[in-house]
């Protein structure tokens, strides 16, 4: 039977199919949209299972899935933990779920309106969500396309004669890389091993031949998402991660039990994968230790508080429905984050060295271990469970422009103008994130920017709740010293060929040399290493010197090492201020350089709007502004209602009587806001403390079966 792109035509019937029935959804769901409220936020009145759905929908995108197998195929159960952290988050979430629904807002850029009253501000946060929502998308799009491309490649019997010439180097790659980081390369052949690895630093040395060009995929894929999305909002996001919900469930367990029969259980895992790749907390050979981990999670923690990316909160009914929702959500994706790792080990198992794209991972393990008909469930559940996502960012976005920029320039026009213009907008939003998707290629480095990139507006939206000495002008001009930092001076710059070959930013930490235990492989035996397959052994590892201050370093001319180097990838700016500031980076092991990166983003935004702030002139709490701030907070301690008349009445009292909860305040006659808990308060954080410390005796436990 002839295939259709590489695909089973079984598998490309299901995988067509699926894509029908997301826009059956969209029209289906557009017969109740009336107006922006409805198209925007669902009318305001999304109960706990829409908001469970839409909460599991976001945090289980199903780009999740290759990026945590990505981060476990190259460094091992420790790199999980660049999207595990978000579990310590978790029991944070029963206060930040609650955050901007109190404001009573629909956009971020209305918060700072409210907060702030100063012209300028509010577009210039505005700009920021209008450029943060096509670089996210873009990532999506690059996920995606790299997972359909690892399942849809061409057969070594079509192969063409250069087809045949790359992937015979790339094998040539993985065996001198083999020797090389085992400390037994010949002098000899290290020219031809730098010339190989330079080539697949910069992306050209590919393991498979796919059948499908970036472009025409990311085109097609967008194209459905935004008619949609287009006809049912954010209430169409919504009901198709109802259905993308049992998909992303099915495909995160279905290639589990097929892997480990193939390696032979988990104790064929325990012998086939480096034991140093079951170190829960990270290992001192990778990126990831206990160190690099902590940073991590106080850095995802900033985002948390950025108020552009809360339309779903937004949306709640009340405030039992968006902790439910978002909380059941969350708890049920950690578990399918931890089948997510399993997969990863699994894909170390059965493709050793097989990969010069570490982010096609978990496409070359479906492409390895599905047949005809799961191939198209696979593929199907990666392209629909990444469509919620993509709807709620381009929602969010369509919001922001039209309420924030649009109307503001054009006002009195009819509100069926202005949803004309929101359903417009998200048409060009999402084909931004198909230009965003050919200027970045790799995935961890766009993902961790991004966290990056976010930060700063999270801590602003921390501080906003809870800090009333924050400023406007603090915030305009921390704003605009980050924003310059994270995309002129981390993107634009190594993008100038003279920079990005500055002899001064060449600079690499020390290559080690070091010792693992393993399990010994025939190999071994056949060398002396050991008595019997399975015998513990202690092997040499040699870590490469790792790029200070970009993703990597690689010659110029990959086959003329005399032209020299030059970075590759994004230029680490928080390293190189932190490496001036006097830190020996170039001393430090590759989780040193991850860990400080993630400590700038997490304090640096803070130490910026703290210090402009208090050079500020702080507005007496008798004048207008004083009493303007009175009320907000008054408002953000009023807890929402679900009956609209009601919850409106407990707003103007509180508007009337700003002091009416000063009461609660635990920093009395200070500009802290940080107010004393319920009863039910401490059973919600410390319950979900008690649900993460489940969780890790569970993951834990898994990791010892066969050891």
């Amino acid at each position: 039977m002839t295939d259709i792109l590489g695909l089973h035509p079984l598998d490309a019937a299901i995988v067509v199919g699926s894509l029908l029935a997301v826009l059956v959804i969209g029209w289906w769901v557009s017969r109740d949209v009336k107006g922006e409220e409805d198209f925007f936020a669902g009318g305001k009145n999304m109960g706990p299972w829409l908001q469970f759905f839409i909460n599991f929908g976001q945090a289980t995108d199903s780009n999740g899935a290759p990026t945590i197998a990505t981060e476990v195929y190259r460094q091992g159960v420790g790199g999980m933990w660049i999207g595990f952290q978000t579990l310590f988050i978790t029991p944070f979430v029963w206060f930040t779920a609650i955050f901007f629904r109190r404001t009573r807002l629909l956009t971020g850029p209305e918060l700072f309106i409210e907060r702030f009253r100063m012209r300028g501000l509010p577009t210039l946060f505005a700009a920021f969500i209008l450029l943060q929502v096509p670089v996210t998308l873009g990532l999506g799009n690059i996920i995606s396309y790299k997972v359909a491309a690892a399942m849809m490649v061409k057969s070594e019997a079509t192969y063409t004669a250069e087809d045949r010439a790359t992937i015979d180097r790339f094998h040539e790659y993985g065996k001198l890389k083999t020797e090389f980081i085992a400390g037994t390369l010949a002098p000899e052949l290290k020219p031809r091993y730098e010339e190989l690895d330079s080539l697949n630093k910069k992306g050209q040395l590919p393991s498979e031949i796919t059948c499908i060009a970036e472009l025409p995929f990311y085109l097609a894929y967008t194209a459905v998402v935004a008619f949609y999305i287009m006809l049912g909002g954010l209430k169409a996001a919504a009901i198709t991660d109802a259905v993308q919900g049992l998909l992303i469930i099915a495909f995160s367990i279905i290639m589990i039990p097929l892997g480990l029969n193939a390696i032979g259980g988990f104790e064929g895992l325990h012998a086939k994968v480096p034991e140093h790749f079951f170190n829960l907390f990270g290992a001192d050979l990778g990126d990831y230790t206990w160190y690099s981990i902590l940073f991590i999670i106080l850095g995802g923690l900033m985002t948390y508080g950025n108020p552009g990316m809360q339309l779903v909160s937004a949306s709640a009914k009340d405030e039992k429905s968006i902790r439910i929702g978002m909380l059941s959500g969350l708890f049920l994706k950690r578990f399918v984050m931890i089948a997510w790792m399993l997969c990863g080990l699994i894909a170390v198992a059965l493709l050793p060295g097989g990969m010069s794209d570490p982010d096609a991972t978990w496409g070359a393990l479906a492409k390895t271990l599905l047949g005809p008909g799961l191939m198209g469930i696979m593929i199907a559940g990666m392209l629909l469970g990444h469509m919620p996502a993509v709807g709620v960012n381009a929602v969010n976005f369509s919001a922001t422009f039209t309420r924030n920029v649009y109307e503001p320039l054009f006002v009195g026009r009819s509100p069926k103008h202005y949803l004309f213009v929101a359903k417009s907008s998200i048409a060009g939003v999402l084909f931004l994130g198909v230009g965003a998707s050919m200027f970045f290629k790799d995935v961890i480095p766009l993902l961790s920017s991004l966290i990056a990139f976010g930060a700063f507006f999270g801590a602003v939206g921390f501080l906003i709740y809870f800090w009333r000495r924050l400023t406007g002008r603090a915030v305009m001009l921390g704003a605009v010293i980050w924003i310059v930092m994270m995309t002129v001076v981390a993107w634009g710059l190594p993008r100038v060929e003279s920079f990005r070959r500055l002899e001064s930013l060449q600079l690499t930490n020390v290559e080690r040399v070091t010792q693992v235990k393993a399990v010994a492989s025939e190999d071994d035996v056949k060398a002396g290493k050991a008595a019997k397959v399975g015998d513990s052994i202690t092997k040499t590892r040699v870590i490469p010197p790792k790029s200070v201050f970009f993703d990597a370093i690689a010659r110029i001319d990959p086959k003329d090492p005399t032209k020299g180097t030059e970075g590759v990838g994004r230029f680490q700016v928080e390293n190189w201020i932190s490496y001036h500031l006097g830190l020996p980076l170039d001393k430090w092991t590759g989780a040193g350089l991850l860990a400080n990166r993630w400590a700038f983003t997490a304090i640096f935004p803070c130490l910026l709007l703290i210090a402009f702030s208090l050079l500020s002139r702080r507005p007496a709490d008798d004048s207008p502004e004083g009493v303007r701030l009175a009320r907000f907070y008054a408002r953000m301690k009023t807890p929402v209602y679900g009956d609209r008349a009601v919850d409106d009445r407990e707003v103007a009292a509180s508007e009337a009587n700003p002091t009416r909860y000063d009461h609660t305040k635990i920093f009395k006659n200070t500009d802290w806001e940080f107010t004393t808990w319920s009863k039910g308060d401490y059973l919600g954080f410390f319950g979900c403390w008690a649900g993460v410390i489940a969780i890790l005796i569970f993951l834990w436990a898994l990791l010892q079966i066969g050891a």
